[in-house]
């Protein structure tokens, strides 16, 4: 179909072996920053940091809640592409710390110039 753009919304990459010294550090600085508050949770990830500027998000996450008790553990980043480059320099002080970065997938968004009405999908698995 002519005239269907494809774009990427959001792209999720984890960091693994942050340890804990390097990201409390880190998220007093950055939420200070941006005049946001980390929160705990008890589900997914223990701790997150939402950063909305209205134009960039950044949501980073750290330790995963069942993981064991340990000095190291994984971090999480979920950002727009865009983004990626607006909050570069927080995120260049995250590689220096970090043993690997491992891409987690991404939400890919079709523009297709037809009214939803007239639009139909369809899986061709079997789900929907």
């Amino acid at each position: 179909m002519k005239g269907v753009t494809v774009t990427i919304d959001r792209i999720v990459i984890d960091f693994t072996d942050v340890y804990w010294d390097f990201f409390n550090e880190f998220h007093k600085r950055i939420c200070h920053f941006y005049g946001v508050r980390m929160t705990v949770g008890e589900r997914g990830y223990q701790y997150s940091i939402k950063i909305n500027t209205g134009e960039h998000f950044l949501h980073i996450s750290y330790k995963l809640v069942y993981a064991p008790k340990s000095r190291k553990n994984t971090s999480r980043i979920e950002a727009y592409p865009k983004s990626l480059v607006y909050f570069r320099y927080w995120l260049e002080q995250i590689r220096e710390y970090i043993n690997e970065m491992l891409f987690v997938r991404c939400d890919v968004a079709f523009d297709i110039p037809v009214r939803i009405n007239d639009l139909y999908t369809m899986s061709t698995k079997g789900r929907m």
